[in-house]
């Protein structure tokens, strides 16, 4: 079996860098059916179990024998015989809590962090889903693009998987920057790459309605965006204001007219979280425009980069036309219209 943890099923228990050796530790990573991550259940004759692992053909057991909680759990040659012996308890939420003979302790991923490599310990209660797994079946390798922080449902999901265009998208204006964040990015990390990618497009020129790669033909101001969010995976095909006019894409940016200035329609049908301007922080999208009779019209987007200033690809001559770095008030730009949090 693999040993499936209830709370985010993909992570499983695994020997550290699939070792061989006595003492080595045992953690929690991506389920990818290899026999480090396989243990066979053996049945004593007083109802405990040994848990062996495949590879190494050695024992789950608890470091040096000991009862204190939070002590390490690791694999070896399951001397003292107790201390690498287990009962198998119905937990509270439906799946297994793994209790060591010797101490008395439950199997616990610590802290209940989803995080890869996070390291697996002995615990004196057993209520919490951080005590609670699952035995499936030996092989198990989930298809998972994203573990531990994600947006709320309802705004746009973000990846380790790059995005995929639909299949219409073909020929020019199909680029799409690569995701680079972990399975298990936490939110500050997903900004920081979302950030790091824009600083990448830094002298590329302004071309409307363009979204290239760095230094290519150009980006407009929500072309450098969609990028942007592109390095994490954020896919925006079906995201709010998308119906009539297609998903948010470089193809359709450059193709449909009703895309050509994509600002203007995520702040209207809130693609991304409304925040006030007041709360505004790094990795926030900055909509600039003015105001017809009491309506916003949006005419710019950018990045916040904390400090008072952002980062955005203008067509404003005193500005450069090209992506730079600027102050959040900057000549064309005095009036913001609202912040939108993409990573919420």
């Amino acid at each position: 079996y693999c040993i499936a943890w209830s709370i985010c099923n993909p992570l499983v228990l695994s020997v550290a860098s699939g070792s061989k050796d006595p003492g080595a530790n045992v953690n929690v990573n991506i389920a990818n059916g290899t026999a480090a991550q396989t243990f066979v259940f053996r049945r004593l004759s007083d109802g405990t179990y040994t848990i062996k692992n495949k590879k190494s053909r050695l024992y789950l057991q608890v470091e040096d024998a000991s009862k204190s909680n939070g002590a390490n759990v690791e694999q070896g040659k399951g001397t003292p015989a107790k201390a690498a012996r287990w009962r198998l308890i119905v937990s509270p939420h439906g799946g297994l809590s793994i209790k060591n003979v010797n101490s008395g302790k439950y199997l616990e991923v610590a802290d209940g962090q989803i995080r890869l490599n996070t390291n697996v310990r002995q615990s004196s209660t057993y209520k919490s889903l951080a005590q609670s797994f699952v035995a499936l079946k030996a092989g198990y390798k989930p298809t998972v693009g994203k573990i531990g922080w994600q947006n709320p449902s309802g705004y746009p999901q973000v990846s380790r998987y790059s995005v995929k265009l639909p299949s219409y998208a073909t020929g020019s204006h199909t680029y799409v920057s690569p995701s680079v964040i972990s399975v298990d990015a936490t939110r500050d990390e997903c900004i920081e790459a979302f950030i790091k990618r824009a600083y990448q497009y830094l002298g590329t020129r302004f071309n409307e309605p363009w979204s290239t790669q760095p230094g290519g033909a150009g980006v407009d101001c929500s072309g450098l965006v969609l990028q942007c969010l592109y390095a994490t995976g954020m896919d925006l095909e079906h995201a709010a204001g998308t119906g009539a006019v297609g998903g948010y894409n470089p193809y359709n940016h450059y193709y449909v007219p009703r895309q050509t200035y994509n600002s203007a329609r995520w702040y209207q049908y809130g693609t991304f979280k409304r925040v006030p301007v007041s709360s505004m922080r790094r990795g926030d999208l900055v909509f600039y425009g003015y105001y017809d009779n009491g309506n916003p019209v949006v005419y710019h987007v950018a990045i916040y980069l904390g400090n008072g200033k952002i980062i955005h690809s203008t067509n404003y001559s005193g500005s450069g036309n090209k992506v730079r770095v600027d102050n959040k008030y900057v000549s064309l730009y005095q009036t913001i219209i609202g912040v939108e949090r993409p990573f919420v």
